[in-house]
């Protein structure tokens, strides 16, 4: 299966389809668990056509095989998504070794943290946390490894003419200048930090202003006054009284109504009565002892509703 260079990239079609990589697939890696990162062949199946990155307002790159002629290749133009890029920026992570910087958090729970509490100190074994724990595996996933590495004591002089003292400004300016690949912390990424280089976030945390209330000049009394008031306030008085007057006897009638003669229910249809009666002496033969007899009685709903 050859391609042709002579219709290769122009107007929009999947190019690629016909190439033996794409037609081979990823063959090499199917008896491999997991496969390895760069097997995605999914732009094989996708639209792109050459583009003049001077006119096209759309996302586009150029071309690693095709650089010399200064090309430019987009798949937004043909309205298919990009992971030709992806999958060679993942690839391209394979069998490197990245420089990386630890900052130790003081505190939280999501960071990055050293058992001595020191920032850039090996061994790796000394350092712990879920974000340690997230670029470990993925080193491990991607088939890369990192490297704890340490800037140059040098350079943290020329940080403070652009940063504060801190370790995490350190680590962000040894990295700006290339001499470590990424920092691992949690950080508060700055105006200042975001500028400086590019970031990955992998989470964000909500900050809260607490500030102390004035106080007031009103005496207890008062206070207990509108504090209670605030509880009415988001109806009218009209609307109160509809609902104190309607709308809660409405609702309890509802409910009596609904549980009237239920099992188990306090609303029951019968009740149990003791009924005691005198006897006669004369028609029993013996003294007047009273008699009790328990009889059942029908409760009148009635009175459910007005207790």
């Amino acid at each position: 299966n050859q391609i042709n260079l002579t219709s290769y990239g122009f107007g929009c079609g999947m190019h690629d389809a016909p190439s033996q990589v794409c037609v081979d697939g990823c063959s090499n890696g199917r008896t491999i668990s997991p496969p390895p990162i760069d097997c995605d062949r999914s732009w094989c199946q996708r639209n792109w056509c050459w583009v003049d990155p001077n006119k096209c307002s759309l996302l586009n790159k150029r071309s690693q095989i095709f650089g010399t002629y200064n090309r430019f290749y987009s798949y937004a133009t043909c309205w298919d998504m990009d992971s030709f890029t992806q999958n060679n920026r993942l690839g391209s992570l394979q069998g490197k070794m990245l420089r990386v910087g630890f900052n130790s958090n003081s505190g939280g729970w999501i960071g990055a943290y050293s058992s001595t509490k020191e920032s850039f100190k090996g061994p790796i074994t000394r350092w712990s946390g879920p974000i340690v724990s997230f670029v470990t595996e993925a080193a491990r996933t991607g088939n890369f490894w990192i490297n704890l590495t340490e800037p140059p004591e040098v350079l943290r002089a020329h940080s403070l003419e652009y940063f504060g003292s801190s370790s995490f400004d350190y680590c962000v300016f040894t990295t700006a200048l290339g001499y470590l690949d990424m920092c691992i912390a949690q950080y508060t990424v700055t105006d200042q930090r975001a500028s400086t280089t590019e970031w990955l976030l992998l989470g964000s945390q909500n900050l809260h202003l607490v500030v102390l209330a004035e106080e007031s000049e009103s005496s207890n009394w008062q206070n207990f006054v509108e504090s209670t008031a605030t509880i009415f306030q988001p109806f009218k008085q009209s609307t109160w009284i509809f609902i104190i007057f309607f709308v809660i006897p409405t609702l309890g009638c509802l409910m009596v109504v609904h549980e009237y003669g239920r099992a188990g229910s306090a609303y029951p249809k019968m009740e149990s009565v003791v009924q005691i009666t005198d006897n006669d002496p004369e028609s029993s033969g013996t003294k007047g002892h009273p008699q009790q007899e328990v009889k059942e009685r029908r409760v009148p709903l009635y009175r459910h509703v007005i207790r």
